[in-house]
């Protein structure tokens, strides 16, 4: 009867999701939106948020624009925030995310540029 009531118990567990991950639908989260420079050679300027959905990525285990998941396709993200944001991207606005693990990602023409900043 021991045995019975063990094997119960442990099917009990592995039924209810103890032994196995559980993950749970991702926020939708604010992703930066960065104008062209005031001057030559100046820093972008922080023009302000676009709220983004994110997905659950298994490689990375954690939540990442929707976007980003399966490839690194920026379009959507830097066109709501030139239609958001008209009058600071002037068409050419730059976006940046940071998820809460501390990962991050940019859209822009440069590979190496950075915010000053995670708004």
């Amino acid at each position: 009867m021991k045995k019975h009531i063990c094997i119960l118990s442990i099917m009990l567990m592995l039924s209810s999701g103890f032994v196995a991950p559980v993950i749970a639908d991702c926020p939708d989260e604010p992703m930066s939106c960065w104008g062209s420079p005031l001057d030559q050679g100046g820093a972008r300027v922080y023009c302000g948020n676009i709220t983004i959905g994110t997905c659950y990525d298994a490689s990375r285990a954690s939540c990442v624009p929707c976007d980003f998941k399966n490839s690194n396709n920026c379009a959507n993200y830097v066109s709501s925030c030139n239609s958001r944001f008209p009058n600071c991207c002037k068409g050419d606005c730059w976006t940046a995310y940071k998820n809460w693990f501390g990962l991050k990602w940019t859209c822009s023409h440069d590979d190496t540029w950075m915010p000053p900043f995670w708004p």
